[in-house]
């Protein structure tokens, strides 16, 4: 029993020394990006929600769904700073009804595939 705390207390100090990493890199995205660091903190939101909602070790279901939704932030932001990284290049994506279907819907594909991957290697 005591080598399982120790397992969990170790994978939880692990876990707490890479949000300064994170954070730092976001601060310096911040600087430089002021819109698109905004935009990509809000499209990532289902990530930050699959983090602190999954407690499984290897964090499986987090890293797929943050993966599939990065693949679906990526292209606005980099839409967004291709255009000068200004506020109306940031309201035009915000609004845009198609951007954020694309955003949510890849972040739910994400979590489908912990759910299905499984299935289909058994079924096959």
């Amino acid at each position: 029993m005591a080598k399982k705390e120790k397992s969990e207390k170790k994978e939880k100090k692990k876990r707490a020394s890479r949000a300064p990493i994170y954070i730092s890199i976001f601060i310096i995205l911040m600087v430089f990006l002021k819109t698109t660091a905004i935009f990509i903190l809000i499209g990532m939101l289902p990530a930050v929600v699959a983090y602190y909602v999954d407690v499984s070790k290897r964090m499986l279901y987090f890293r797929s769904l943050a993966a599939c939704n990065l693949a679906g932030v990526l292209p606005f932001a980099g839409d967004m700073i291709a255009r000068g990284n200004t506020s109306t290049g940031f309201i035009s994506t915000v609004t845009d009804p198609i951007a954020w279907l694309t955003i949510f819907g890849s972040a739910g594909a994400g979590g489908l595939l912990v759910y299905i991957c499984p299935i289909l290697a058994q079924a096959f």
